[in-house]
């Protein structure tokens, strides 16, 4: 790494060891956690004769990641920069995002066919109520056909029904 950045403390710089002004999910200079377990590690410093050491240890497993980078806020970046995780974390995302939308369409869906299912429901009611008026009416035919009544009898709805059904019956038979 450069040592460009020397100036920015680690809080203000990004996974990278860029320097970076907007505060991330997780603060600046904090180790994420194990990448095994998911437990809080601890960074500790080593000196060999010669080298410099930073060792990350978790004490749940065990884990232990060692660097050979000499400045601290470096070995961080490089232990929090995880290109593979933070992929998958963001299309989890984005497959949730998804996931919420379609469970949006499908609760619109199931409202539709409520209301669908009520005029069914209503539709069905009527064409029931058709069916007994047409049995009624197919009752009443018959018995008039059984022993007519005089045209004079008739109201004058039945009267015009009558003609009006003579008409189609004599259009029919022209064709």
């Amino acid at each position: 790494m450069s040592e460009e950045y020397e100036e920015y403390p680690d809080e203000y710089l990004d996974e990278n060891g860029n320097p970076c002004e907007a505060e991330p999910e997780q603060k600046r200079g904090e180790l994420k956690p194990c990448p095994f377990c998911g437990e809080s590690v601890e960074l500790d410093y080593s000196e060999l004769p010669n080298r410099k050491h930073w060792f990350i240890t978790c004490e749940c497993c065990g884990m232990m990641y060692q660097s050979s980078i000499s400045q601290r806020k470096y070995v961080k970046v490089d232990w929090n920069n995880r290109p593979i995780e933070d992929a998958l974390n963001a299309r989890i995302a984005e497959l949730e995002a998804e996931n919420d939308i379609l469970k949006d369409h499908l609760r619109e869906a199931k409202n539709i066919l409520i209301d669908k299912n009520l005029q069914i429901d209503s539709l069905y009611e009527e064409g029931y109520k058709l069916q007994q008026r047409i049995a009624e009416l197919e009752a009443e035919n018959a018995a008039l056909k059984a022993e007519p009544k005089p045209l004079a009898y008739w109201s004058d709805e039945k009267k015009q029904t009558y003609a009006d059904n003579e008409g189609r019956s004599a259009k029919r038979s022209e064709e």
